[in-house]
């Protein structure tokens, strides 16, 4: 994220913005839908050199305008909802690049308390099309509904922390802090099983 911090891209946002009247929630089958379109439109993600580079070949590509028409939100859609389907994806994946969305979403929730509702909106907007983007980034998996996924036992906090206590990635603790935050945060123990 510091990376992408020091050379953030300018996206054209002509077709990105909310459903008129929509729901707060994010249509269960959106990585599907978008998953089907790459395939139908034999879309791959561009071989680049780094994440930077491969999302700006996304967001440059002739299909930027249909990703974020297929990945519309409501106005109504909070950033509790994103969260979700950013654990969504990690537990689906364990991918670097999406281990990110989680933990800058993360961050993005933490910094929300500084922004006036129509700044939150903004956000929320740019923030759902990053996340729509790394997804085509990493070649569009299957993605299956957490209610599927087998979680096992979810771990509690302290069980967390003793195990990166003793950990020095700096991604690992990254992962392990944010998800005890958003559990406590959210209530919903199934973040916790990201940071295992």
């Amino acid at each position: 994220m510091a990376y992408w911090a020091d050379s953030y891209l300018v996206l054209d946002q002509t077709s990105n913005e909310f459903v008129a009247n929509g729901s707060s929630d994010i249509n269960k089958e959106i990585f599907d839908d978008i998953r089907n379109f790459c395939i139908e439109k034999d879309y791959k993600s561009p071989n680049a050199a780094n994440i930077h580079a491969r999302i700006k070949a996304i967001s440059q590509s002739e299909f930027a305008v249909l990703f974020m028409t297929i990945g519309k939100i409501s106005k109504n859609t909070g950033l509790d909802k994103i969260a979700v389907q950013c654990l969504k994806l990690y537990l689906n994946t364990r991918d670097f690049t999406i281990l990110h969305c989680v933990t800058s979403c993360h961050a993005l929730r933490i910094i929300f308390e500084f922004l006036d509702k129509e700044q939150q909106n903004e956000a929320v907007l740019y923030y759902w099309q990053s996340v729509i983007f790394a997804y085509i980034s990493i070649e569009t998996p299957k993605i299956k509904p957490i209610e599927t996924i087998d979680l096992g036992v979810t771990s509690n906090v302290q069980k967390i922390k003793d195990v990166v206590k003793n950990n020095f990635n700096d991604h690992d603790i990254k992962i392990a802090f944010t998800a005890i935050e958003e559990f406590v945060f959210y209530k919903d123990d199934r973040f916790l099983k990201a940071a295992l």
